[in-house]
């Protein structure tokens, strides 16, 4: 939401529907990895400020986190 008022587009529909699509797959992902609900809301909190590249960041740190585990 932080990246959408700074981009001053806050009547963009599509700006608010990829947000509610971001902060949804967030929420999926980190229920599917079993994270624990303190993290979740941190993830979710991250993507609601930053949007987009905050959903990237949670797919690289788990990306990151199968690596290690294949290792």
């Amino acid at each position: 939401m932080g990246l959408i008022m700074l981009l001053n587009a806050e009547d963009s529909a599509l700006m608010l529907l990829t947000l509610v699509a971001a902060v949804g797959l967030t929420w999926w992902e980190c229920r599917e990895h079993e994270y624990g609900i303190r993290l979740t809301l941190w993830w979710m909190s991250l993507v609601l400020l930053v949007h987009v590249p905050g959903y990237l960041a949670l797919r690289l740190w788990t990306a990151a986190g199968y690596r290690s585990a294949a290792r």
